[in-house]
């Protein structure tokens, strides 16, 4: 649906496209309907190319100034006005040119009008001229105001769409101090330690903050390569953790090749570890799980490590799934004062 809507939207999108076939409609629509009846199809075009001019003036005066300078800006008696007069004088014109130009052609035997009547004794005729003429304009502008919707509708779409990635690309960017800090805490802890294990901390910090901050910038990425930086992930945190966490790790052996939101993954994990000073922790188990089968991604993630504030949802998680896989996800989200179980399951 909202593939055919873009396609009309930018069928209309097309001035010069859009105004040629409404106009080869309107040309068309009488000799289409005239094939029953005992006229030619040419002689048919021929006698519609004779409404056409006034058709066309009172379509492009009532959609290009009747409505937008008249009706829209609340000048009700000028639109009335104007309207009326537009009915009267190409009413009158129609009558003209058929009686002076259409008939002497093709009928010169028939009765016409003269000038004179035709231009100061509206007739009943007349009343038929002002609704052949503007079926066409309302035609015209109901297609103008459908296009106008369109283009309203895919306006707020893409703004609709600009804020919400704004709102993401914030909400992502917001995983990135806290990590940093967290970890430029353990590598400093390490350092006073004199660790062996703060060069390697350094080259995993390296590698993460290389991810996130140029290789996070495509529209999706490989799940392999989203698994690889968990990994680094998990080996920086073990190092923070400092033996407070028993880690239990399983990962799918196959991902043939899918695609994931970039740190959708991780945005998961740092919402189930509590981000506390090690020293203040008491020693938890920490599981994650992940599958990936017939394009569907199952993450379990279990966890005993104590939290004040439990009943917190992940609202940025959550915004993520909404927008980048509506309708293909399920989040479950349990959490107590010292337990946490969550599963994720997204269909890729």
């Amino acid at each position: 649906m909202e593939e055919a809507n873009t396609k009309i939207t930018r069928l209309l999108g097309n001035r010069w496209l859009s105004h040629i076939l409404f106009w080869l409609g309107v040309l068309l629509s009488y000799p289409i309907l005239s094939l029953g009846m005992e006229q030619s199809f040419s002689g048919a075009v021929i006698i519609k190319l004779f409404y056409l001019p006034t058709q066309l003036i009172a379509a492009y005066l009532l959609v290009y100034y009747q409505l937008p300078k008249l009706l829209y800006p609340g000048r009700y008696v000028a639109f009335i006005f104007s309207l009326l007069l537009s009915f009267y004088l190409l009413s009158t014109l129609t009558h003209g040119i058929i009686d002076h130009l259409l008939i002497p052609n093709f009928a010169p035997e028939a009765e016409r009008t003269n000038w004179q009547d035709i231009f100061f004794r509206f007739q009943q005729i007349d009343a038929f001229y002002v609704i052949w003429v503007y079926w066409v304009a309302v035609a015209f502008a109901s297609l103008k105001l459908i296009k106008q919707s369109f283009e309203r509708k895919a306006a707020i779409e893409e703004l609709e769409k600009e804020k919400i990635q704004v709102e993401l690309d914030t909400l992502q960017a917001q995983l990135h101090p806290r990590f940093l800090s967290n970890t430029l805490k353990t590598i400093h802890r390490l350092s006073l330690e004199q660790s062996d294990a703060a060069p390697e901390l350094i080259a995993s910090l390296s590698d993460m903050l290389d991810y996130m901050l140029y290789q996070t910038q495509s529209k999706t990425v490989p799940l392999a390569q989203e698994v690889e930086i968990l990994q680094t992930f998990f080996e920086i945190e073990a190092l923070r953790q400092n033996g407070n966490m028993s880690l239990h790790l399983a990962w799918p052996e196959e991902v043939n090749g899918a695609q994931i939101k970039p740190l959708l993954l991780f945005s998961m994990v740092e919402n189930a570890l509590v981000q506390e000073d090690r020293s203040k922790q008491e020693d938890f188990e920490f599981s994650y799980q992940m599958d990936y089968r017939d394009q569907e991604l199952t993450v379990t993630i279990k966890s005993t490590q104590v939290r004040s504030n439990y009943a917190e949802e992940p609202t940025a998680l959550q915004q993520q799934l909404n927008w980048f896989y509506p309708d293909l996800h399920q989040l479950h989200w349990k959490a107590e004062p010292n337990r946490l179980h969550a599963n994720l399951n997204v269909q890729l």
